[in-house]
């Protein structure tokens, strides 16, 4: 290499954003000596702000080099790196490989700026190879500055590259701590102002400048170059190890260009006979059939620049061939999973699951790179119709098996493309399947049975993943066969049995921002489709009004859900939501509101384990000095459901209209035996407590008091 460009590396020991400035600025002063490279460890900077700053069009992506190339040479590393830019924006393998990067574009740059932390493993090889070292440092955190100077003087370097920069509101610090430090100070940032002083900081800037010209440079040559390091490589495949030391992911490099060649002339093959693929659909098994016979008939013909895989490689191929065309590339096989409730995709190799209520790690499913990740984003929102780009970094979808879909793009997602994807069983749970696995138990089940056939109106509380929607497509199914239901979601994932069904789905805004309809829109709506009963999906803003009004003006039977931990949060929750609705009502008129509307909540919880449980249902009794009164019928507790003895305040209706209704579910087994309990041991207590006096009692109630809430779960269960 005949000339290499210098390497400043900034690390830090302190936590502020004015580091981002000053190295930007830093960065504009080397401008006029030559090309720049900023090596951006972990987006410090942020691309989109690098993209205005300096015009850059592209990431110079370290991974994304190396999968491509199944041989990494100098000519190629020029061609990549050298773009003749003033400044370019290089993002490595998450380290991996980083001193190698740093070294081998020192030969195509004037100068090479990295960021980098001192706890990253890969940090004191790319101190060995710097010219210019400059630390950020707090005042607190001095003493690191002692380490710094060890690795200096064991690795021989020079105490000199260390340029020592230290956020301090003491502009006296200089003079208290310069005899300690071993390193040259190149100024003291005031911490106060948070854009910190002009003057100040260009002073500071101007003076590490003028060290990096003064310095020969060359140092990177004590490093490998990317060119020579260590890949192993064999005479079919290259596989190279991507990521840190966990969760390492290897591709085979030379499968991917064999997929990526295959594909396009598959995409080729089919614009000659007039298929727009966007418009395809994989569940469709004559499109899957004439997708499969295309990429045989490709493979076929030998477009595969004569690389030789296996039947199953080849196989293997084929299928990603046909997924990425027309499914969902490789979370094809994640969404055939029946026991795949979720899927959340954090970038391109971060691909979490969800399973029995338990996230983990997708192991060895990854996309290629951000655009083929982004290729998959496209087709799943364009078949819900919808549009996701920069303009429109947001957006909901809904696939055709129902599952939901939630995706964020950059600059908005730092990672990366984020996609979140709900998934439904195609058979929906039944009041049988919750019982055997013990999310509720029949007493519970029939009580709930009996306040939907009395027309209560019920909102189910639940945090998120815990099973709300599931629980209320089960307590809908308790409506009467002959009763005209209007549902209203704001993305459809309510099963019902019925017949008499409407189904109504918000729609957001276009493009313009103009066409939508929200679920308030359509709850007023509803109110003039004559429902027997209205079923909100979920209630999450102004609308909660419009359901409060529907459930007090003769729509009894309403069924909705909504965020809370518990079933007085839930109540507090729908107060704050009626506001939302930007009406000036004071709490006490929304309170009574709510008590006249809202009969029962019914709490679910995921626990620790993953599994669901109904914790607790709750019955709204009244308001009091201000203060929503209510009552719990059934708790979780020990393991088990329970009645906590309390019968509801509309138990004649249950037994005059609920014939088949067992009264003696609100005395359940253990809270009788505890009853029974309680009679035989405060009978004993009385005796003796004649001649112990009062005392005695009041501890004895006490210690009874103790011994329910173990037995049972229930505070101070009383007969």
């Amino acid at each position: 290499m005949e000339k290499l460009g210098k390497i400043v590396a900034f690390m830090s020991f302190n936590n502020d954003t004015r580091e981002k400035g000053f190295i930007k600025r830093f960065v504009h002063k080397l401008i006029p000596g030559g090309s720049v490279a900023i090596v951006d460890t972990a987006d410090t900077f942020g691309f989109s702000v690098m993209e205005k700053m300096f015009g850059i069009r592209e990431r110079k992506d370290v991974s994304k080099f190396l999968r491509m190339k199944t041989e990494v040479s100098r000519y190629l590393l020029h061609g990549y790196f050298n773009s003749g830019r003033e400044v370019d924006i290089v993002v490595p393998d998450n380290g991996c490989l980083l001193p190698e990067v740093v070294a081998s574009i020192a030969g195509f740059y004037e100068y090479v700026v990295v960021n980098i932390q001192p706890v990253c493993p890969w940090a004191e090889d790319v101190f060995k190879i710097a010219d210019i070292l400059p630390v950020f440092v707090g005042e607190d955190m001095l003493d690191a500055l002692d380490k710094v100077y060890e690795f200096v003087i064991k690795e021989n370097c020079l105490t000199s590259a260390v340029k020592v920069v230290i956020f301090s509101d003491n502009m006296n610090l200089l003079n208290e701590l310069n005899v300690g430090i071993k390193f040259d100070i190149a100024g003291i940032l005031s911490g106060n102002d948070r854009r910190g002083n002009e003057n100040e900081t260009e002073g500071v800037v101007a003076s590490i400048v003028e060290a990096v010209k003064s310095v020969p440079g060359g140092n990177a040559a004590k490093f490998g170059e990317l060119s020579s390091c260590s890949i192993p490589t064999v005479s079919m495949t290259k596989t190279i190890t991507i990521g840190m030391s966990d969760n390492r992911v290897h591709m085979d490099l030379l499968e991917v260009e064999y997929k990526k060649s295959v594909h396009n002339k598959v995409l080729d093959a089919l614009k000659r006979e007039n298929l727009e693929v966007t418009s395809l659909n994989l569940r469709d098994a004559a499109v899957n059939n004439q997708i499969v016979n295309t990429v045989r008939s490709v493979v076929a013909e030998g477009g595969t620049h004569g690389v030789s895989l296996s039947s199953s490689q080849r196989e293997g191929v084929i299928q990603r061939v046909v997924n990425d065309i027309v499914g969902y590339g490789p979370l094809e096989e994640l969404m055939v999973d029946k026991t795949v409730s979720e899927i959340m995709v954090n970038g391109i190799d971060r691909i979490y699951i969800e399973r029995n209520g338990k996230i983990s790690l997708a192991a060895g499913v990854r996309f290629e790179d951000e655009q083929h990740l982004r290729n998959v984003i496209d087709r799943i929102v364009a078949q819900a119709g919808r549009r996701v780009d920069d303009a429109v970094p947001l957006a909901d979808a809904r696939l055709f098996d129902g599952s939901r879909v939630n995706v964020v793009l950059p600059p908005l997602a730092l990672n990366g493309p984020v996609v979140t994807i709900r998934r439904f069983m195609e058979h929906k749970l039944g009041v049988a399947q919750l019982v055997n696995i013990q999310s509720l138990d029949n007493n519970m089940a029939s009580f709930l049975r009996a306040c939907v056939e009395l027309k209560k109106n019920v909102v189910i509380s639940g945090g998120t993943g815990t099973g709300k929607t599931t629980l209320l497509n089960i307590v809908s199914s308790f409506i009467p066969e002959d009763e005209r239901i209007v549902s209203i979601e704001d993305s459809a994932e309510l099963k019902l049995p019925h017949e008499h069904w409407v189904r109504m789905e918000a729609r957001p805004a276009n493009v313009e921002g103009k066409g939508a309809v929200s679920i308030r829109q359509l709850v007023v709506n509803a109110l003039r489709m004559r429902p027997d009963r209205i079923v909100i999906g979920e209630c999450r803003g102004g609308e909660a009004f419009d359901m409060l009004q529907a459930m007090n003006t003769g729509h009894q039977g309403s069924l909705s859900t909504l965020h809370a931990n518990t079933p007085r949060d839930a109540l507090a929750r729908l107060e704050t939501m009626v506001l939302m609705a930007g009406l000036d009502l004071p709490s006490i008129a929304i309170r009574e509101q709510i008590v006249s509307a809202v009969d029962i909540v019914v709490q679910i919880r995921r626990m620790a384990d993953g599994a669901r449980k109904v914790v607790c249902i709750t019955e709204v009794v009244g308001i009091e000095s201000g203060t929503i009164q209510t009552q719990d019928i059934f708790v979780y507790g020990n393991n088990n459901h329970v009645s906590t003895g309390i019968v509801p305040v509309f138990i004649d209706e249950i037994k005059y209209k609920c014939k088949w209704f067992d009264l003696g579910v609100f005395r359940d087994k253990q809270a009788g035996q505890v009853v029974t309990e309680y009679v035989i041991v405060m009978l004993v207590l009385l005796i003796i407590g004649l001649s112990a006096g009062a005392v005695f009692n009041t501890a004895a109630i006490k210690l009874w008091e103790m011994y329910t809430t173990y037995r049972t779960g229930i505070p101070g269960l009383a007969p």
